[in-house]
């Protein structure tokens, strides 16, 4: 048991190691963008940049407001990050040996109970713009969540398994659909991770920083800490979805990363309209397709094709 344990810890080190090179990544990738010098001080090309970053937010004093509900303003950023580990446990990995038969299931669950912390965190905080946050939130997570679930539906149906460490080479006809598919869950991925541009939530020009905009110091750090995880968290699951193969998880990454410098915020309305007008429709005809090749048998679909 002793074992087990200390592969869990280094597990979540490296996991935690990984989260700090990655913000390095993105304000070098942003600074090419932007066409300027990006961290470059500490240590060699600024690449220590993100642990001098973390002692000064742990060094910070931190208060809050009369109106704030202390305890559950101080546990939500705990939960962020605790529900972050949660997704890692669907991930299979030489360290950690845990593969459940249901770990698609569970990956739902988690992607249910991500909405908690930002939830708790704006109803404890007692300020109107993170309340308004929180409703954007919710409307985002409900119009977000059914495609999500759609597009991954359609995704084991055309493997026919229930695990997350599979591969695609099961009916050819799913390679027409692979450009389809690998797109909506792009689209979906951005908007559970709350990135440019469905970054609705933390609009800088109208909620000030959203459901953050109370915290500071370490507990603003867990906050940060839960959104870096988890978008190492999709690069790996989108690596072993489509291409089984770890390595693509950079290239997500730097996807994620690029696209925020390049687009703006879209609006939120238009958000509403794509997501329930041409998201979940796509993603349930997507579902489907999936089906019918289950159902029916790829070999039977292949001689039609």
């Amino acid at each position: 048991y002793l074992l087990v344990v200390l592969k869990e810890l280094l597990f979540i080190l490296c996991i935690l190691v990984s989260i700090a090179f990655v913000t390095v990544l993105e304000r070098k990738v942003l600074a090419k963008v932007q066409i300027r010098n990006g961290p470059n001080k500490v240590s060699v090309g600024g690449l220590f940049q993100s642990f001098a970053d973390v002692v000064k937010l742990f060094g910070k004093n931190f208060y809050w407001g009369e109106s704030v509900e202390w305890l559950i303003y101080s546990l939500s950023s705990c939960l962020a990050v605790f529900i972050m580990l949660c997704f890692w446990i669907t991930v299979p990995s030489y360290l950690v040996s845990n593969e459940p038969s249901s770990c698609v299931l569970f990956f739902l669950v988690c992607l249910s109970f991500n909405v908690y912390p930002v939830i708790f965190s704006s109803w404890s905080s007692n300020c109107k713009y993170s309340l308004i946050s929180c409703y954007r939130n919710l409307s985002q997570t409900v119009s977000y969540e059914l495609s999500l679930t759609a597009v991954l539906t359609g995704l084991l149906f055309l493997s026919g398994v229930l695990e997350v460490s599979f591969n695609f080479s099961g009916t050819p006809m799913f390679f027409y659909l692979y450009p389809l598919i690998f797109f909506m869950w792009l689209l979906c991925s951005l908007m559970e991770l709350n990135r440019t541009p469905f970054d609705f939530s933390e609009g800088e020009s109208e909620l000030v920083s959203g459901h953050l905009s109370e915290y500071g110091g370490f507990l603003f750090s867990f906050f940060f800490l839960a959104e870096y995880g988890m978008i190492l968290f999709f690069g790996v699951l989108t690596s072993w979805l489509f291409f089984y193969c770890l390595e693509f998880f950079i290239v997500y990454a730097f996807l994620i990363i690029w696209i925020r410098g390049v687009l703006p915020r879209d609006r939120y309305d238009k958000l509403m309209d794509m997501s329930w007008k041409s998201v979940l429709p796509l993603s349930v005809l997507l579902m489907m397709t999936g089906f019918l090749f289950w159902f029916f048998g790829y070999n039977q679909i292949d001689k039609l094709v």
